[in-house]
């Protein structure tokens, strides 16, 4: 992997980061700016790289500052399945610190810029302020409610739910840290990738966006998702609409 590092700097207040913290519940300021405090590199990390791997021991957190990543595993077989989505204010990596070992394979999903510090001193911080202990406890468990939903999503919905929740859930992501609008968001992933993230073929993961494109949900044109109908979207991502009868509903 060719990593591009600069000069060692402090995290910017400006960091996603900080948007991320705050929209995640009340942080003191003490806290705010001991984070503002971490010193490290940014690094700039080409498409397809992997910059943690799965197991190892790593010493570094980073913070995704552009870009997208995401966390997978490998079938024996060489298959491939997307288990999440890493966006621009994420961390990752930090759980390092706290068991030694990385807890995921993540790739460089674009080229991106992420901010890398020692895992060490994160713990240090978390140590020295409650609020922001909290509030990554918090966000450790929305992981985890979050990997429930991508079980469900894959167990019981259907191919046309599993699309509408995925897109609806990158949705309320990037709005958070301002990287999407009303309108819609970039999507900087093939459908290929889309397929591994979802469980579904290729040939299935194209039908179900012409027939969104054809109805007027959602659309995909150069790289950026028009979004057509809020609400149908947010109906089918729910486990309404269309194949509910397979959730009871």
């Amino acid at each position: 992997m060719t990593v591009k590092k600069r000069s060692q700097r402090v995290l910017s207040h400006h960091s996603p980061i900080f948007r991320r913290l705050k929209d995640l519940g009340p942080i003191d300021v003490d806290a705010l700016n001991a984070v503002a405090s971490l010193s490290g590199h940014e690094i700039e990390i080409p498409r397809g790289a992997d910059f943690v791997t799965r197991g190892t021991v790593i010493s570094h957190a980073f913070a995704i500052e552009t870009g997208w990543a995401m966390r997978y595993l490998l079938t024996r077989d060489g298959r491939r399945q997307i288990t999440s989505l890493v966006l621009p204010g994420d961390l990752v990596g930090y759980e390092s610190a706290l068991v030694g070992r990385a807890a995921h394979t993540v790739c460089a999903l674009t080229n991106l810029k992420a901010f890398a510090f020692d895992a060490s001193d994160l713990l240090d911080i978390l140590y020295a302020h409650p609020s922001l202990m909290r509030i990554l406890a918090w966000r450790q468990d929305s992981e985890i409610t979050a990997m429930d939903e991508s079980s469900l999503r894959l167990g019981r919905f259907s191919a046309e739910q599993r699309l509408a929740h995925f897109f609806a859930d990158l949705w309320r992501r990037l709005r958070r840290v301002g990287h999407a609008d009303d309108r819609g968001f970039d999507l900087p992933m093939t459908q290929s990738e889309i397929s591994d993230a979802l469980g579904l073929s290729l040939v299935h993961t194209n039908r179900r966006l012409q027939e969104f494109r054809r109805d007027g949900v959602l659309a995909i044109d150069n790289g950026r998702l028009r979004i057509g109908d809020a609400g149908r979207l947010l109906e089918l991502a729910s486990g309404r609409g269309a194949g509910a009868h397979a959730l009871g509903a």
